[in-house]
């Protein structure tokens, strides 16, 4: 018998589906990765999200003294603003010392004034923010949303074409 022909005695059958196990195999690791990717990202992504609202909802304010700041060439002409602020909560006899990464206008700001408003935790002080406004980073629940379903569209393609050789095989 040759390579091309039919398992079968009937010619009008049709021809057996493709099987590549190379793909496969790598679409099982991608699934898989997605997969264990996606729920670290919502995961990670959900801490950030809550903890961003208890600073909105329980956090405390205070005035934040620039100690230094500095722009930092990231490349492609991309540039990262960076200001060091000492700030001593009203229930600390300690002051922290922190690094706020910021935009422009609030990095302007702060540079000009030499003070701006931090946001604190009031059970743990080196959880804060810097700005009247406080920012609510929803990127990684995005990330990880979209990493799921790249897994499930991996397994709903591999279903599909493990059902089309298993119908080939019985016949059905």
């Amino acid at each position: 018998m040759s390579t091309d022909e039919s398992y079968t005695d009937d010619p009008n059958a049709p021809p057996p589906p493709k099987f590549y196990p190379v793909l496969y195999r790598r679409l099982r690791l991608l699934k898989w990765l997605a997969l264990v990717g996606g729920i670290g990202m919502l995961g990670g992504g959900a801490y950030e999200y809550s903890r961003s609202l208890k600073l909105q909802t329980t956090g405390k304010q205070t005035a934040g003294k620039l100690f230094s700041n500095n722009e930092v060439a990231t490349g492609k002409g991309r540039t990262s603003y960076r200001v060091f602020l000492d700030y001593k909560p009203a229930d600390s006899p300690t002051t922290f010392r922190k690094e706020f990464v910021v935009g422009k206008p609030l990095y302007d700001q702060i540079v000009q004034n030499g003070e701006a408003t931090v946001t604190y935790a009031p059970g743990d002080p080196e959880t804060s923010a810097v700005g009247d406004k406080l920012p609510v980073n929803t990127e990684p629940l995005a990330i990880g949303a979209g990493l799921l379903l790249v897994s499930a569209g991996v397994w709903w393609y591999q279903r599909r074409e493990w059902q089309k050789i298993h119908a080939y095989i019985t016949g059905g």
